[in-house]
């Protein structure tokens, strides 16, 4: 456990320190020339079968994920995410989510690439304007997202294995290639779908939020799908099924990434002129800014919004740690309550836990939709 602390730690503080990075930052994001072999200039050796087109793609890519600051606060983001959810029931002296690190990263990294295509602005216009560009645009972003977050994925569930050698790792292990690929190509999809452009790519700041809960959970719910059938055979499946997961978690993944790249080449090459346009606007209302530090004022002006974020942040609790892990994974100790029972009162909390988590994300949804904007009507000013 000291040494899961110890990477949720170091995670944590990189996280904090790209998020001071980009509240800091006052000069634009622009490209850096260098003297240096470029990441396509690499990629021709290990990726000559694919086209040129999209291997300049794939460079740019992820020349991009490793220098804008927002796409690697979200990298950090998922990274924190897949440790922290993993090491939850570490307080429970229960280490069966320590294998899961990896994949739930990779899934936190799916939903925060769900909106990237707002961050680039007009730049779009390139692969509008060349020959099979909109085809090399939508496998170049999937290929550079998988080659960026697979090595992620692939270290934190090596290292959840070697940190619980006693729990089973194949469903772990089948599931991944599962959420690689519908993550690296459905958020392609949804971000052309739904573009939420920021108001000055070229200066990217902490209050640049180029996704929305609905793109979110897409992305999330085609991760959940494709490993849908690894882990129903999991838990429901006969033992005789267990080497057919690996087929299984690869097939899932291949599907999801037939389906998301098919999605987001017809989005390109039918709507391309429309998702231009969105994404060349610059008169979207302002978003709620949330504060960094606790601010009773803010708290007492934005009641509706703080509850949205209480509601969405522990709305999970009762879903994972309180629900599915007693029902999927049989865990029966420590703070899960359903675990203390037996027969079908566990059977029936589980499920309780389950339906209350969930209602507690559809009221935060709810009132965030609801919240208050910044651009709304004025208030009349207080007396005195």
């Amino acid at each position: 456990m000291a040494a899961l602390v110890g990477i949720v730690a170091l995670c944590a503080a990189a996280y904090i320190m790209l998020v001071r990075k980009v509240i800091a930052a006052g000069a634009p994001f622009r490209p850096r020339r260098t003297t240096a072999v470029s990441p396509a200039a690499a990629e021709r050796e290990w990726l000559g079968w694919v086209p040129a087109a999209t291997r300049a793609v794939v460079g740019r890519e992820l020349r991009a994920w490793t220098r804008h600051p927002l796409r690697l606060q979200y990298l950090a983001f998922a990274v924190v995410y897949g440790a922290l959810l993993a090491g939850l029931p570490l307080l429970s002296d229960v280490d069966l989510l320590l294998p899961w690190a990896g994949p739930l990263a990779v899934l936190g990294a799916a939903a925060m690439s769900a909106g990237l295509v707002g961050l680039d602005g007009t730049a779009l216009w390139l692969p509008l304007t060349t020959p099979g560009g909109e085809r090399a645009e939508v496998r170049g972003r999937a290929l550079a997202w998988l080659v960026l977050v697979t090595p992620i994925g692939v270290l934190l569930t090596v290292a959840g294995i070697l940190l619980a050698p006693d729990v089973d790792p194949l469903a772990a292990l089948c599931a991944l290639p599962a959420l690689l690929g519908a993550g690296a190509a459905v958020p392609v999809w949804v971000s052309l779908l739904r573009v939420r452009p920021v108001a000055d790519p070229r200066h990217p700041t902490a209050a640049d939020n180029p996704t929305d809960i609905v793109s979110v959970l897409v992305a999330t719910a085609a991760g959940l799908l494709a490993s849908a059938p690894v882990l129903a055979l999991v838990v429901w499946g006969p033992p005789e099924t267990a080497p057919l997961l690996p087929l299984v978690g690869l097939l899932g993944g291949a599907a999801a990434w037939w389906g998301g790249v098919w999605l987001a080449d017809e989005r390109l090459a039918r709507r391309g002129t429309a998702v231009l346009a969105a994404a060349g606007q610059r008169s979207r209302p302002p978003e709620t800014v949330l504060p960094l530090t606790w601010d009773v004022q803010w708290y007492r002006e934005n009641t509706s919004t703080a509850w949205a974020l209480g509601l969405l942040t522990v709305g999970w609790i009762p879903v994972i740690p309180q629900g599915l892990m007693p029902l999927a994974f049989g865990m029966d100790s420590g703070w899960i309550v359903a675990g203390h029972l037996d027969g079908g009162a566990r059977t029936t909390v589980g499920l309780a836990m389950v339906g209350l988590g969930v209602a507690m994300l559809l009221t935060g949804l709810v009132l965030w939709d609801r919240r208050p904007q910044p651009g709304g009507p004025a208030q009349p000013a207080p007396p005195g």
